[in-house]
Parts: C-alpha cells; structure tokens; sequence
C-alpha cells in the first residue's frame, strides 16, 4: 500500500508541474519589463480596431518620428507610439476630427494634461489604473516631451549615461557593476 500511496502523489505531483508550465506558456505577453510602474502595456496587436474612417486610417501605422529620447519606453510602448502616433499627433492638435466619444474624451484630456507641470503630470502617472493602453504611452510620450523640453541641460547626447556601471566606458570591456 505505501508504493501505491507514493505512485499516486507522484502522478499528482507530475500533473500539476504540467498544468503549471502549460499556463505559463498560455501568457506570454502578460507583463513587460519597464523602468517605471505605469508603462505596463499590452502588446499593441491585442487592440481593436481605433477608427473607421478613411482619413482615420490612413493614419494610423504611419511612421511617427519621436521628439525624444526613446530609452525610457518598453519596445511595447514603442511600437505603440510608431503605429498610433501620427493619428494620435493629428487628434490631439485638432488636425482630424474625433468620430467617437472615446476620442472626443482623449483630445480633452490632451488639453488639460498639456497645461500641466512636470509634477503634476507624474503625479497623473501615479494615480491611473495599472493597465496601460494607447492613451497612457501617448501621455508618458508627452510628459517626456515635457521634461526634455524644461530640462535641456540634462539631455545631452554628448553625455553617455551607463545607469548602476562605475569604471570605463561599457565598449572597453574593463567594466565592473556597482564595485570590485
């Protein structure tokens, strides 16, 4: 009766360390790695359809050039941003007319957010729900405007950051983490 009773939880054992890995594989895309809380975004392929209208369309994955640095944005975020970002660009100045509520409601929160401070725009981070959408990384690309705008100084690009590296540059290979 012992092997048995072993054999059985085995099995059990064997069974759930299945289930496990297959649930894992089932959310692949479930969180990105991000410097900052907000920016957790879903991939971009799992949106709906934004618009119907041809000059909607026609926007809408046409290459949008950033104004920034593009280091603080996931590769989510960032494909967000070169697929929307023309038409959000257009909706937000009022070059093409919002055709749904949604977008009427986004281009007022573009106005009142573009009057903000830097704090208060961080501080519009910190109080949104967690789970990201087209509208969150349109606003984080606009308060990263905001910040390289009020602070040229810090953003340089002839000042190489290497965040947590002390030591010569990366390239040499003669670098060290933190400390030897």
């Amino acid at each position: 009766m012992n092997i048995e009773v072993t054999l059985i939880i085995g099995l059990v054992v064997v069974i759930a360390f299945f289930f496990l890995i297959q649930r894992k594989e089932n959310k692949p895309d479930q969180l990105q790695a991000s410097n900052c809380e907000s920016s957790e975004t879903r991939s971009p392929k799992k949106y709906e359809k934004v618009s119907y209208s041809k000059e909607h369309r026609a926007l809408i994955n046409k290459p949008y050039s950033m104004q920034c640095k593009t280091e603080v944005f996931t590769l989510a975020e960032l494909e967000i941003i070169n697929k929307y970002g023309a038409w959000l660009s257009a909706l937000a100045s009022n070059q093409i007319n919002p055709e749904t509520k949604g977008q009427k409601l986004f281009v007022e929160e573009c106005q009142r957010f573009r009057a903000l401070n830097l704090k208060e725009m961080l501080s519009y981070f910190s109080n949104r729900d967690k789970g990201g959408s087209i509208q969150s990384v349109w606003f984080k690309y606009l308060c990263r405007l905001k910040f390289e705008r009020d602070n040229p100084s810090i953003i340089n690009d002839k000042i190489k950051v290497d965040w947590g590296w002390q030591g010569p540059p990366i390239e040499s290979g003669e670098y060290v983490f933190f400390s030897r």
